[in-house]
């Protein structure tokens, strides 16, 4: 998914172009008004499914890098369902960074298990 604000120019004076949001498939989500300033806010749970975790990571590290937008603290501690206590999501799944990659060749490239097994990836 990535977000467009389109802009004549860098003021408020001249700001003549409305903000889209999109999926990585071109479907348009949502699209603000032009000439008004507003925000709405999105449940990064509620996009498409080929939007990785490790993307929605290093998006809110990219937001962070100048300054702190998204509470360091909710990007930095280990990813959780929180369905019970001190659970997390690496209890039963692989780190992110390679559960990605096995859903990727999965969805995407449409490689069967046995493929993807076949690339050296734990059937566990």
């Amino acid at each position: 998914m990535f977000y467009v604000n389109h802009c004549g120019a860098q003021t408020e004076l001249i700001f003549d172009g409305g903000s889209i949001v999109m999926s990585k498939n071109g479907a348009l989500h949502d699209e603000l008004p032009y000439f008004e300033e507003s925000i709405r806010h999105y449940d990064l749970n509620e996009v498409d499914a080929d939007v990785y975790k490790t993307e929605i990571y290093e998006l809110a590290h990219y937001i962070n890098k100048d300054e702190e937008w998204i509470p360091v603290n909710s990007i930095s501690k280990p990813p959780s369902a929180e369905l019970r206590p001190n659970q997390k999501d690496s209890d039963s799944l692989p780190d992110y960074d390679i559960l990605d990659t096995i859903l990727y060749q999965y969805i995407e490239k449409r490689q069967g298990p046995q493929d993807i097994m076949e690339m050296g990836y734990d059937p566990a």
